[in-house]
């Protein structure tokens, strides 16, 4: 790792007797070998007292005026109450107690948030709100999907109006508003840019219309009804219905589940359980987006039977099966014989 070289305010004034005097306040001390790093140091041109590293520890070296290094700040021991001071904020330093006087660079107090866009929508906006003094201005910058960077606003394009921080596009459309998109605020005092959000365009196809096969089960045993969702973008969101009456609950149900792919899980069936289901999709967002609208659009799919078969007449019919099976062998063996 790196070590810099600090700057003193001490000063080399006879170096073969070891003169130094500090500026801060004037002072004179004699500086004797030990505090020095080594004679390579104590003999450097230059009259700058650094603080520097050496073997093991921070010891005095010499540098040049011209010397590109950080100061170390001093203060005399007698005024040295004026630095400790446990919490400091942006009024630290100022004669005033007015904090509405006191210069501040922006600070975002919200950041902006990635949308999607849903179907002919009129228009799309975010917004990202800092605050700082004096009142910052704000420019947002767009990265579209082919990588160009670009500020927007109204000049770029007669849809776009910004509004403090808030843009507001005018019926969006995929090809020019998708891309990446972030916020910058700025005053005299500094600039701060908020995160990345992203605008995406959402879509949510249809439901096939042909019958499903149903899906046969046995009592006390596991079975999985696949939902075959539409094609989507970004993501949606799934539940289940039966026999037109009832949501699935798992949360109520625990030998249900809902995997996140939108199948529908049962670990152990009973004959409660027979019934037509019904797949519910809702588009929705990934990664903390918003959705563009109050209405997100959902398709429901066509049924899906669940015959559930009484696991006790089953093996009834096996062994009978099993016993016709065994007979019509022993016959075939004595024909034979």
């Amino acid at each position: 790792m790196y070590r810099y070289r600090w700057f003193t305010s001490g000063v080399v004034y006879d170096m073969a007797n070891y003169d130094v005097r500090w500026e801060g306040d004037g002072t004179k001390e004699y500086l004797g070998h030990s505090l020095w790093v080594n004679e390579d140091e104590m003999n450097k041109p230059g009259r700058q007292v650094v603080y520097t590293y050496g073997v093991y520890a921070y010891l005095l070296g010499r540098d040049t005026s011209s010397a590109m290094n950080p100061f170390i700040c001093e203060i005399s021991q007698e005024e040295s109450y004026k630095v400790v001071q446990d919490e400091r904020d942006y009024t630290y330093g100022f004669n005033t107690t007015d904090s509405e006087k006191v210069p501040q660079g922006p600070r975002f107090l919200i950041q902006p948030r990635s949308i999607v866009v849903v179907g002919k929508a009129i228009a799309a906006t975010f917004e990202c709100v800092a605050y700082g003094n004096p009142q910052p201005d704000y420019r947002i910058t767009k990265i579209a999907n082919n990588g160009s960077v670009y500020d927007v606003s109204s000049a770029t394009d007669y849809r776009y109006t910004l509004t403090n921080g808030k843009l507001s596009i005018q019926s969006p459309d995929e090809i020019y508003d998708a891309g990446t998109y972030y916020c910058t605020a700025e005053n005299q005092i500094g600039t701060v840019r908020s995160d990345y959000l992203s605008m995406r365009f959402g879509s949510l196809g249809e439901f096939s219309n042909v019958d499903r096969a149903p899906v046969t089960a046995y009592a006390f045993q596991f079975a999985v009804i696949d939902c075959l969702p539409p094609t989507y973008t970004p993501a949606v969101s799934y539940q289940w219905y039966k026999d037109d009456k009832q949501f699935v609950r798992p949360d109520l149900h625990s030998y249900i589940f809902i995997s996140r792919n939108g199948k529908l899980y049962f670990s152990e069936v009973s004959t409660a359980d027979r019934g037509n289901y019904r797949c519910i999709v809702k588009l929705t967002s990934n990664n903390g987006a918003a959705i563009g609208t109050d209405q997100p659009p959902s398709r429901t799919s066509l049924p899906t039977l669940l015959d559930v078969q009484n696991a006790v007449l089953d093996l009834q019919s096996q062994i009978v099966s099993r016993k016709q099976c065994s007979c019509l062998l022993k016959r075939k063996a004595a024909e034979q014989c």
